[in-house]
């Protein structure tokens, strides 16, 4: 079943794997940096700034580096977040409000440097 939430979700994902094709529209159980997903934003639905009729849904993309040494994480972390800017703005429902302070999480036994891109899109659900 598909509804607008949903299908926000899955444009964001869309436009994200043109930059970085492993990109998933929930975090995976088991997958491989480098990667992305997108999550729910905070707040996740609101209506300030929508028109009349609208409401305004955001995201969080996560972007995630490869396993290696800090600078070559680093590196590759700022290569994966300028191929995801690149890939949201060619959309332009899309709208890009700022990019988070990297830092690592633990995906599996591992642990990346990763990085969170808020987004948001105007629906319409009627």
């Amino acid at each position: 079943m598909s509804n607008a939430f949903t299908d926000a979700r899955n444009q964001v994902k869309t436009a994200v794997v043109a930059g970085i094709p492993n990109t998933f529209t929930v975090v995976p159980e088991r997958a491989t940096p480098p990667m992305a997903w997108v999550a729910p934003g905070d707040p996740y639905i609101s209506y300030e700034g929508a028109t009349f009729g609208g409401e305004i849904l955001r995201f969080e993309v996560v972007v995630v580096a490869s396993g290696g040494v800090n600078e070559t994480q680093a590196d590759e972390l700022d290569d994966l977040i300028a191929s995801a800017l690149d890939a949201l703005a060619a959309d332009d429902e899309l709208f890009v409000v700022d990019v988070g302070q990297p830092g690592r999480i633990a995906i599996g036994t591992g642990k990346y440097l990763a990085a969170a891109i808020a987004v948001q899109i105007q629906i319409r659900r009627t």
